[in-house]
C-alpha cells in the first residue's frame, strides 16, 4: 500500500518532523547532537542565505566538503 502522506517536498518533510519531534535528536555524532527543530531552523537559514545570494528555485547548488 502506498503511503501518500510520506510523499512531500523536503522542506515540508523537515517542518513535519520538527513539529512532531522538535526536541528529539535528528542526528548525532561523537561531539554534536542536532534536534529536529534545530535542523529545520538551520536548513531554513541556509535556504534564506542562498536566496539572498541569488539562488533561485531550479538552480543547481554544489556543496564542497573536505
Amino acid at each position: 500500500m502506498l503511503q501518500t502522506d510520506l510523499i512531500a517536498s523536503i522542506p515540508t518533510l523537515l517542518r513535519r518532523h520538527a513539529d512532531a519531534r522538535g526536541p528529539k535528536p535528528a542526528y548525532r555524532d561523537a561531539s554534536t547532537t542536532v534536534t529536529y527543530g534545530e535542523l529545520a531552523m538551520r536548513t531554513a537559514n541556509l535556504a534564506g542565505h542562498l536566496a539572498d545570494n541569488g539562488v533561485r528555485p531550479g538552480d543547481k547548488v554544489a556543496i564542497f566538503l573536505p
